[in-house]
């Protein structure tokens, strides 16, 4: 009684590099379609994300040897595209140099939130 791994038919060293090359190529169009996937939905996803946030201003105090850069750190988020950009938005709402802030005075800051206020 033989064995039924002998009525399979054995492959040649080539078919065996041919099967291999095409399971490679099967497999890198499939990961390179997941990360398309997940690259398109990252971007809708924060696009989406973005929609629900709500842009609000508040009157702050200045304090003895703060800066806007301090303000930037506190507010800056994915709606700028750098701190110099918020303090240029700071500076123009305020009418102010923005390399010349002066404490003890009230300016106006942006911030923006996902609550509905």
């Amino acid at each position: 009684m033989k064995n039924s791994r002998d009525h399979k038919k054995r492959l040649t060293p080539r078919q065996k590099q041919m099967r291999f090359r095409k399971i490679c190529a099967t497999l890198s169009v499939f990961v390179t379609a997941l990360f398309l996937a997940l690259l398109i939905s990252g971007c809708f996803s924060k696009a989406k994300a973005a929609d629900n946030y709500y842009k609000y201003f508040k009157s702050v105090t200045v304090q003895n040897g703060e800066t806007l850069y301090d303000y930037a750190d506190q507010y800056v988020d994915f709606h700028y595209d750098s701190a110099e950009e918020y303090i240029k938005e700071v500076a123009k709402i305020n009418k102010i140099n923005p390399d010349k802030i002066i404490a003890g005075n009230n300016i106006i800051v942006p911030y923006y939130s996902l609550e509905l206020k």
